[in-house]
């Protein structure tokens, strides 16, 4: 359970973002109320942000040994002592101030798990067609009605590291599309809630893997990746409407890559 006395790490996934980086962390240790831990994880990039890490005090760098995805990084990172919850931020995006401390108080009120935020789309490239993301406050009522609505943005969470543990972390075997296919079980494992604030701001560009060819929207990978969650999403709601009882473990699960320490303070993990 999350609660205003909960120990938060603030985990920022980075790939090739050095010219976002700086106002991401900043959004971060401006916040009303401060994360205990920052710590960046660089997927693999062409260039390591060590220069931009240095400036900042308290905050780690980490690294991967092959390039993983976002949410690889995250179910390695739920290994983590000594934190209770894992407020998500992608390194290309940045936070209101008061995100952490709404979350918080969100989730004391509600009792939740996860709780997450409206989205506020900046558009890096103007030939890109993206709207604000509006979410429900109950996720768990639209998938009932429709188990392939989006219902909750996961780099907007603050999320329960013991809910995440229980429902056995994310399906590392996929490339992406690990959130869509996360939150379909967390809605249905615990109480997930959006609150009705714009807390977040997502950039959109022509370099982020929703708008890459390979693995954007509308690719022939990503289309696959759909239909397999959007299929297992289906099953869950069947079930649950039936008895209640579904089977909410990974889809595809692979073993996470290990990470290595760069800088700033260390964090063990609990098979160290």
């Amino acid at each position: 359970m999350i609660t205003q006395q909960s120990r938060v790490l603030t985990l920022i996934s980075h790939y090739n973002y050095n010219q976002y980086l700086d106002k991401c962390i900043l959004s971060i240790l401006e916040q009303t109320r401060s994360s205990d831990g920052i710590v960046v994880v660089d997927d693999c990039s062409d260039i390591i942000p060590l220069s931009i890490i240095k400036k900042y005090p308290g905050v780690s760098l980490f690294k991967t040994r092959k390039n993983s995805g976002p949410y690889a990084i995250f179910d390695r990172m739920l290994g983590a002592l000594d934190y209770d919850a894992i407020l998500a931020q992608d390194a290309d995006d940045w936070s209101a101030g008061n995100r952490l401390q709404t979350l918080i108080d969100l989730a004391v009120t509600e009792k939740a798990d996860m709780v997450g935020s409206q989205i506020e789309v900046v558009r890096e490239d103007v030939d890109i067609e993206a709207h604000d993301i509006r979410v429900p406050k109950d996720p768990r009522q639209v998938l009932l009605q429709n188990p392939n609505r989006h219902t909750f943005y996961l780099a907007s969470a603050l999320i329960s590291r013991r809910f995440a543990h229980r429902l056995g972390g994310f399906s590392t075997g996929f490339r992406f599309g690990e959130d869509s296919e996360f939150i379909r079980r967390a809605v249905f494992a615990g109480l997930v809630v959006n609150s009705d604030r714009c807390l977040y701001f997502r950039r959109v560009h022509q370099t982020s893997l929703t708008q890459n060819q390979q693995t954007g929207f509308g690719s022939d990978d990503r289309k696959k990746v759909q239909q397999r969650i959007q299929q297992a999403a289906r099953r869950i709601v069947h079930d649950y409407r039936n008895d209640g009882k579904t089977d909410l473990h990974p889809i595809f699960k692979i073993e996470t890559t290990p990470l290595e320490h760069i800088y700033g303070p260390s964090i063990r993990f609990v098979n160290d």
